[in-house]
């Protein structure tokens, strides 16, 4: 790895680990999912975490870039006399996040190519909820009647078993809050600026390769923070996010263990995570006109795994989640 991939993982090293202690869960999170999903869950004994690009709402990853364009343009017109470099180096920040905003950019010769994005980091992330009955969730994970919820025990969460070596773990809470939204990225922003300028301090050409190669490692680390935020309307949910972060050096014993699903519009990849003990606590089924017959058969499938834990039922209505 470079300086520059050491410098910017460590500074998203610090603000998730930080973030993460500012809070605790309570003694339970649940897993919306529809039927497939916790019959794979229970088999399997693990659970999915998703590439951030494969996420079915693609608005999640791109509000974060969204709001470093805000930040990176306020920075540069701030009327504190930005250098002139600062400023390129802020022009060069704000193009390359309108082109995860606006994928078709990424045609143009300067975009944010894909690929170098694949080549460099792999972000996983599995989703949990402190709201154990939320119609909403009820509604978008299920279409109203068929899902399922799982409850985990947040403990067992933060320690995911046979990782590859250097794999690095973050379990926080999603961020809704626009005053700390901005908050987070300024102080990363700040350390990409400060990074910049010990570079600058060796290397005299500064031309667009110098600005691109800064910008790119630093905007490719940032995806594993802009997967932490999400519009305030979804509030309700209480969100936790478990962020695997695979290196470079371990990308062919992560392959092997890839799963993929081909959906209508994407292909998407995931990997499928374990732990030391198993822990889901309880199983709560979601809205449907057969929860009585479902109830039964999870209960025959928790037997025939030799898995305990407890089954119970929505207190939701069928026709509220529909």
């Amino acid at each position: 790895m470079s300086y520059q991939d050491v410098r910017a993982l460590n500074c998203i090293s610090s603000i998730l680990t930080n973030h993460g202690a500012s809070k605790q869960p309570g003694d339970t999170l649940w897993h919306y999912t529809a039927a497939p999903g916790l019959d794979a869950m229970l088999t399997n004994q693990s659970i999915r975490a998703t590439h951030y690009t494969c996420f079915n709402d693609r608005m999640e990853v791109i509000l974060g870039y969204s709001l470093m364009i805000k930040a990176a343009h306020q920075r540069r017109w701030d009327g504190s006399g930005v250098a002139s470099d600062i400023v390129n180096l802020l022009d060069r920040i704000e193009f390359l996040c309108k082109g995860e905003v606006t994928p078709a950019l990424k045609r143009w010769p300067h975009g944010f190519p894909e690929s170098y994005i694949n080549d460099t980091y792999e972000y996983y992330i599995a989703c949990f909820s402190e709201a154990g009955d939320d119609v909403s969730q009820w509604t978008n994970y299920s279409g109203g009647e068929g899902g399922y919820a799982l409850g985990f025990d947040p403990k067992l969460l933060r320690r995911p078993f046979d990782l590859p070596r250097y794999t690095e773990v973050y379990f926080v809470p999603v961020v809704y809050n626009e005053d700390e939204q901005s908050r987070l990225i300024g102080l990363y922003l700040d350390a990409m600026i400060n990074a910049y300028r010990k570079s600058a301090e060796t290397d005299l050409e500064f031309d667009d390769a110098f600005f691109n190669h800064h910008a790119y490692k630093w905007l490719t680390a940032f995806s594993a923070l802009a997967s932490i935020f999400k519009h305030k309307s979804f509030l309700t949910e209480k969100e936790w996010r478990l962020i695997l972060c695979f290196s470079p050096h371990d990308r062919s014993q992560m392959t092997e263990k890839l799963e993929f699903t081909p959906k209508t519009s994407l292909f998407a990849r995931h990997y499928p995570t374990t732990f030391r003990r198993y822990p889901i606590r309880k199983i709560k089924i979601g809205p449907s006109r057969f929860q009585d017959a479902s109830k039964r058969s999870i209960e025959f499938k928790l037997t025939k795994a030799k898995l305990g834990c407890e089954v119970e039922m929505s207190d939701s209505t069928y026709q509220t989640a529909r």
